[in-house]
């Protein structure tokens, strides 16, 4: 019996019935479940659920799985998924998959502090409770990408469900936030309507300090907080090309370029240029990531004591370089 399987579901299963696992971005693994000894040998997909015992040599798909765990038929297995798994309270709360009858959780302001109700912020620690909330996904997405230092929250119920936020915020609150992915998606950011914020992406910029002449300008927010944690000032374009209001914004210091290693950066640069300049942004530099890295959280990650000296070395004006070395020192 062939059926669609949410990765959430698998993973929120998995959850529940292993406490002794280690787990990568795709891969769960466990001890054998048929021949169990000290030593992890059982791989699951968390993606597709498919799954192999490389110490019996026993393999399937999750339906398969959940017959051996459950110790039911294949039948009864794929039922069991349908009605329990699919349809579980907890199971749902984790999906955000249905509406609790007589709960209104729509958001009916334009103020962005009111989604907090359907966020819960993620720390930089590993939550206390991990087996029924996203939690533990966006710690390990957090920490994978070494920004545990930043504010970030995560949704579990409404628009934004299985999403992380990364939250613009000013002295007024949160007036603006990205909601990126946890699981496979076709929308990878998502952003809260203009009705409700009165913004849009292309819109505003992710808070820089103004006391700096210089911001350093990346495609996206991960980027710019990579940069952030080694006291660079930084911003993002929300995208691959700065609009003519974010120019706007820009105008009065000096920007320094700093898209991703690629065909679309490249692209997006040149026409990002082209656009601070019929601004009046004057002053208009290149710091891009080293080209083994394809952008700055790459680098962030793989090579963290040496983001500081590349940027302060890679700056191609005597004068810029001097007005960066003096905020970072």
């Amino acid at each position: 019996m062939n059926m669609f399987i949410p990765r959430a579901t698998i993973i929120e299963y998995l959850y529940l019935k292993f406490t002794d696992y280690t787990e990568t971005q795709s891969e769960f693994v466990v001890n054998s479940i048929f021949e169990p000894d000290d030593r992890k040998k059982m791989s699951i997909n968390m993606d597709s659920g498919l799954w192999q015992d490389f110490k019996s040599g026993e393999k399937g798909n999750f339906v398969t799985l959940v017959s051996f765990m459950e110790r039911i038929s294949m039948r009864a297995a794929s039922l069991f998924i349908s009605r329990k798994l699919l349809h579980s309270p907890e199971l749902l709360f984790f999906k955000g998959a249905v509406e609790k009858k007589g709960v209104d959780r729509s958001i009916k302001t334009a103020s962005l502090n009111h989604y907090k109700e359907s966020f819960i912020q993620v720390y930089g620690s590993p939550p206390r409770y991990t087996k029924h909330f996203p939690e533990k996904l966006a710690y390990n997405f957090i920490k994978e990408r070494g920004l545990e230092k930043f504010k970030f929250y995560v949704a579990i119920d409404g628009n934004f469900v299985n999403r992380i936020i990364i939250p613009y915020e000013d002295e007024s609150g949160m007036f603006f936030f990205q909601g990126r992915a946890l699981f496979e998606s076709k929308v990878k950011y998502k952003n809260p309507a203009k009705e409700e914020s009165h913004l849009k992406a292309s819109t505003v910029l992710l808070p820089f300090s103004k006391k700096a002449d210089y911001v350093f300008v990346t495609e996206g927010p991960i980027d710019a907080l990579s940069l952030k944690a080694h006291g660079v000032n930084a911003t993002c374009a929300n995208g691959s090309i700065i609009s003519y209001d974010q120019a706007r914004m820009l105008k009065g210091r000096t920007v320094v370029m700093s898209f991703d290693n690629d065909d679309a950066g490249r692209k997006g640069t040149k026409t990002s240029l082209k656009i601070l300049s019929n601004v009046g942004v004057k002053d208009v530099w290149f710091c891009n990531p080293p080209k083994e890295y394809k952008d700055w959280n790459a680098m962030h990650v793989a090579e963290p004591s040496k983001v500081r000296d590349y940027v302060m070395g890679s700056i191609q004006k005597s004068f810029m370089l001097y007005k960066i070395t003096s905020e970072l020192l």
